[in-house]
């Protein structure tokens, strides 16, 4: 398995896009944020999504440097069209907008139609904590990829659903929740089907209903479904989430004749400076958080986390050993970059020194 220095990988990234017609600075802030993915551990949303975009740019569904169209609903309320664009670049600039507003008037929800695939939500919930603002990010695919069982039911009828809350702290990692309702994204099972590796039972099940450990089960014919994360629990929250980023948004919803896949999205941010004065909230969430860390761990477990670090540690580590790639995901990588004439960069040890 190689690796790959991030930054390396970034460049590469950008230089890809670029080649395909992407605006610089749109190429890069794509590369960048998939990359982070793959620093931080997220690996279903880091460059292995690359093959994925450059095979959408090249069918037209997404069309770079395309700027998104924003319709006034009121002072705190917009909706977005991403109008095939870049999804990175339109929950950037919907959360910017988000956080604006919310500034400006306390609360202010922004809902999401036509975008491309937007990654990692963390990254616009961050975005929203970074600006001393709690930040809420819902998605769904406008009603497509309904690969994800109901409880209790063997069929697809729900995306991954996931959803994202991002809390200021006092300095970096912020408090940042971000899950799927299924129990997995369907980009793990796209990684591990790259690494050729099997899945734990309980993630997928076949067209019969019978538990899998193979990745490949719910992209097969006739398919298998993703499970629903704690059962009737996850089931409840992806209708929800639907309900949020597909319904309320207008981007679409799960239904029989679901049109194209493209995000749609419901984001909410709230100015903390509203409730409580910002330096109160943020030393109450430190102590909050003091508390709950000061548990004692398990046997075997360095020491308890909130969500945020493990993800800020991952990527320290993969800055200085780089970022593990699976054999599949750099094959696609490298075919990609020696058709358009962009250099990849060379493997390196985990330790910088010469790997393959």
């Amino acid at each position: 398995m190689p690796r790959v220095h991030g930054q390396d990988l970034e460049r590469s990234g950008t230089e890809v896009f670029a080649a395909l017609g992407a605006p610089r600075e749109e190429a890069q802030w794509v590369s960048t944020l998939l990359v982070r993915s793959n620093l931080r551990g997220h690996d279903s949303h880091g460059v292995l999504r690359i093959p994925q975009y450059v095979e959408a740019i090249r069918a037209g569904q997404i069309r770079p440097g395309e700027r998104p169209g924003v319709e006034e609903r009121g002072p705190t309320t917009l909706v977005v069209d991403g109008r095939l664009g870049f999804g990175q670049v339109v929950a950037r600039e919907a959360m910017a907008l988000a956080v604006g507003r919310a500034r400006a008037h306390g609360v202010a929800a922004v809902g999401i139609r036509r975008a491309n695939h937007v990654g990692r939500l963390a990254d616009f919930a961050e975005q929203a904590a970074a600006e001393g603002v709690v930040g809420l990010v819902f998605a769904n695919d406008s009603g497509a990829l309904q690969r994800v069982a109901p409880a209790g039911g063997i069929e697809g009828r729900l995306s991954t659903n996931p959803f994202a809350v991002g809390i200021p702290r006092r300095t970096p990692p912020h408090l940042v929740v971000d899950v799927s309702t299924s129990v997995v994204a369907s980009g793990k099972l796209k990684a591990a089907r790259d690494a050729g590796e099997r899945v734990p039972e309980g993630w997928v099940q076949d067209a019969q209903g019978r538990p899998s450990t193979d990745p490949n089960v719910p992209f097969a014919d006739p398919p298998g479904t993703i499970l629903p994360m704690a059962g009737h629990k996850g089931y409840a929250l992806a209708l929800v989430v639907e309900v949020l980023a597909g319904v309320l948004s207008g981007a679409g919803f799960v239904r029989p004749d679901p049109g194209p896949d493209y995000q749609g999205a419901f984001l909410v941010a709230l100015d903390v400076s509203r409730f409580l004065p910002l330096d109160r909230f943020v030393a109450d969430v430190e102590a909050m958080l003091a508390h709950v860390k000061s548990a004692r761990p398990r046997p075997g477990v360095p020491e308890v986390l909130v969500p945020g670090e493990h993800a800020w540690k991952e990527a320290e580590r993969r800055k200085v050993e780089g970022i593990p790639l699976a054999e599949g995901t750099w094959a696609k990588l490298r075919a990609i970059a020696e058709a358009l004439g962009v250099p990849l960069p060379a493997p390196v040890g985990p330790r910088g020194g010469a790997g393959s």
